[in-house]
């Protein structure tokens, strides 16, 4: 199984490959500084993010709603093949799309 992946967000096209060597790096310069270092590890293993804050379980995956005034909103889903990520205040959108070989 692979999968397919579309990251949208307003910082893409101001960033210099050169600076991003670390996650903490690419997480400060395209998404946001207030994620955890290894948030996109998660998103793309479809793990629970930030302990499994806001969590809701559902028959085909889990759900989260995660919000800290200022830094995130975020709305976070697992559900059969899909994995989406979105943070509203931030304007990032992460989609991974399972796909079957």
């Amino acid at each position: 199984m692979s999968n397919a992946c579309e990251i949208s967000s307003t910082k893409w096209n101001s960033i210099s490959p050169a600076h991003i060597n670390t996650a903490k790096s690419f997480n400060r310069s395209v998404l946001s500084a207030s994620y955890p270092d290894d948030l996109l590890e998660h998103i793309f293993r479809g793990q629970e993010l930030f302990g499994g804050e806001g969590l809701t379980k559902t028959r085909n995956g889990f759900t989260q709603k995660i919000v800290k005034k200022g830094k995130y909103n975020i709305q976070y889903s697992v559900l059969n093949k899909q994995i989406l990520f979105r943070d509203t205040m931030n304007d990032i959108l992460i989609k991974v799309k399972r796909i079957d070989t």
